[in-house]
């Protein structure tokens, strides 16, 4: 449900929009053209939103990132693996 209003939000200010069913086809798809913008699940199904993250990381000195909303149990250990990515501006 979140994910149509989501595409729903971003197509009628008119974006492209293409989604993913889970965090592995997710980075199959980057790899092919890495989008301008991902709004990502934290507890995917298949891979998780820090394991994409970290896969999509490989090869890059940084990630343009914008956390919106997380898991309050997953914040110590998301913290501690995107502090490694993350520069400060």
């Amino acid at each position: 449900m979140i994910r149509k209003v989501a595409r729903r939000i971003v197509s009628d200010a008119g974006y492209q929009v293409g989604e993913a069913e889970n965090g592995q086809e997710a980075l199959a798809k980057c790899k092919i053209a890495m989008p301008d913008l991902i709004l990502l699940d934290w507890d995917m199904p298949v891979m998780t939103g820090l394991e994409f993250l970290t896969a999509l990381r490989v090869g890059r000195d940084y990630l343009n990132l914008l956390i919106l909303n997380y898991n309050i149990l997953h914040k110590r250990k998301m913290c501690k693996t995107l502090c490694k990515y993350v520069r400060h501006v």
